[in-house]
């Protein structure tokens, strides 16, 4: 507060000053000349220094001009008092001037901070999304759990280059084993057990919740506990493994008193916490079958392996939508195939105390890269519930972290999301070149509801504009992949959107289950038995108020 008064007296101090020297040098120059435009040069770095206070300038340089005028014009005729106001006039339009050019100035300098931040954010989003690329590598390489243990840490740090230090800890029974470290005192970490429910890193594995502890100002450690990365540390975040509900590990990252951390590091930690409870438990899988299969040949055991790690980490993420969901005022029910051992279809379902966000996608191609970019897709879409009826501004951002972090995978993902609001059963939806959904009412007219965006990963300049309709008792929105509409007959003929079309108000009056599998068994029964080229996902929503 010292320091702005300090500098603001400073600032008066100095035009005071220019003042003086203009009214010197206009009794010295006058009459011969009309000195007014020296008084232009105070008014210029007032409005620059004071913004709109500046104009406290002009009345006093138009009083200093006057008795100056009157001062030195009666040796010479009489002075006309009316030069006074256009002198006024001249001061203010270059006050008006300099306030202008400066608010163009400050707006420049925000669309430059602005274009900074951005890029700074998607260069973020460009390393974590990486890092998650190289976890998955890693994971590969490994291809056991205490070598997945050994390089989490460091992949923490690199997430972190701020922190200096990272250890894991396993859940044993009523206590925390460190499985690895990273940083220094390292063997230190390894050493010693934490109780569970001691420390912070104990409360993170008793509650499985986050949390990020700094240490005070006049010394001590980060942490209440007694383990050597809580006493030494200046900052500690620690984020649970947690899996089918149950804490099996703990990811702790410390770091200096004067690292910065912001609201994203913490959310990657947990993030990284997250994906990695679901890689662990995959590898555990596979070394579990990796002994059930020892007599194969190497090559076609890591190739089991590798599509088995991959389907138990999608059957993981699909499995946080039931195959139904019933919330307050809809029913919501699914079916998903994938054509081969692992897909690329993206479902997820978000219930909230507002509203119900909901996104199906596809991803180009098959097999584990399809897989592997659907669970980075399905990460980043799932972790905006918080705002999920923005459903433009999130596919725009998915679109942007795609493009910008996955180029050489050279493919692209197709979205529908939608949101529902439990208030006024409004529909919020946008779409990533995905087919249109299909709204049909209890009278049997029906719509489809399509976007205007192209898919992820085409171009990072990309809108997704959003539309919005009204929904009512008894409206049913069915949303699907191409591999409904692309099913085809012994005669190569598609299934087609008509066709589905058609079957959809034709069932409409039953319950979403009923309409679900008449689709599925219609699409079946055109395909005869031949397998279906594609991965087939679908979803029936039924709009059902609560009466109450």
């Amino acid at each position: 507060m010292g320091g702005t008064v300090s500098r603001a007296i400073a600032r008066w101090a100095v035009v005071a000053a220019l003042i003086a020297v203009v009214v010197w040098v206009d009794f010295i120059l006058a009459p011969s000349i009309d000195a007014a435009f020296f008084y232009f040069l105070p008014i210029v770095l007032g409005c620059v220094w004071f913004g709109w206070w500046g104009l406290a300038i002009i009345p006093i340089a138009l009083a200093l001009y006057h008795l100056n005028q009157v001062a030195v014009v009666p040796p010479i005729g009489r002075y006309n008092i009316g030069n006074t106001a256009v002198k006024s006039m001249s001061f203010s339009l270059i006050a008006t001037l300099t306030l202008t050019a400066q608010f163009r100035y400050r707006r420049l300098q925000a669309a430059q901070q602005r274009e900074q931040d951005l890029r700074r954010a998607a260069e973020l989003g460009r390393a974590r999304m990486q890092s998650l690329y190289r976890l998955a590598n890693a994971a590969n390489a490994v291809q056991d759990p205490e070598g997945f243990f050994r390089v989490l840490p460091r992949e923490a740090l690199g997430l972190l280059p701020q922190m200096s230090a990272a250890a894991v800890f396993e859940r044993q029974g009523d206590r925390l084993v460190a499985r690895s470290a990273a940083g220094p005192h390292a063997e230190e970490a390894m050493a010693v057990p934490v109780a569970l429910g001691e420390g912070v890193i104990g409360r993170v594995a008793a509650t499985g919740r986050p949390a990020l502890a700094r240490a005070a100002a006049d010394g001590g450690g980060a942490g209440d506990g007694r383990h050597p990365l809580e006493v030494r540390a200046g900052v500690l975040v620690a984020a649970p493994m947690v899996l089918k509900g149950k804490t099996i590990a703990v990811v702790a990252v410390a770091g200096p008193q004067a690292a910065h951390l912001d609201e994203d590091d913490f959310w990657t930690v947990e993030w990284m916490s997250s994906e990695a409870a679901l890689v662990l438990e995959s590898l555990r899988l596979y070394r579990e079958l990796r002994d059930v299969n020892a007599g194969l040949q190497e090559r076609q055991l890591v190739l089991d392996q590798q599509l088995d790690m991959a389907r138990e980490v999608q059957s993981a993420i699909l499995s946080v939508t039931p195959s139904r969901c019933r919330t307050r005022s809809l029913d919501i029910v699914s079916y998903h195939a994938p054509a081969l051992q692992i897909g690329g279809d993206l479902l997820r379902v978000v219930p909230g105390p507002d509203g119900t966000a909901l996104f199906v996608g596809d991803v180009m191609g098959k097999g584990v890269p399809a897989a592997l970019l659907m669970t980075m897709m399905t990460a980043e879409l799932s972790r905006h519930a918080d705002r999920a009826a923005d459903v433009g501004a999130i596919l725009r951002e998915a679109n942007q972290v795609l493009t910008y972090n996955v180029g050489e995978f050279l493919g692209f993902v197709t979205v529908f999301y939608l949101y529902i609001s439990e208030v006024g059963l409004r529909l919020r939806y946008a779409a990533a070149g995905h087919p249109p959904a299909i709204l049909v009412h209890p009278d049997g007219d029906a719509e489809w509801l399509a976007g205007e965006g192209p898919p992820l990963g085409i171009t990072g300049a990309a809108a997704y504009p959003a539309a919005e309709r009204a929904l009512g008792r008894g409206d049913r929105l069915v949303v699907y992949t191409d591999g409904v509409t692309e099913a085809r007959s012994a005669a190569g003929e598609f299934f087609g959107s008509e066709q589905l079309f058609e079957v959809v108000r034709r069932y409409r009056a039953g319950s979403p289950a009923a309409l679900r599998d008449a689709i599925v068994e219609a699409v079946h029964e055109f395909a005869t038995g031949r397998p279906l080229p594609d991965d087939m996902t679908l979803v029936v929503i039924a709009v059902d108020p609560d009466d109450g």
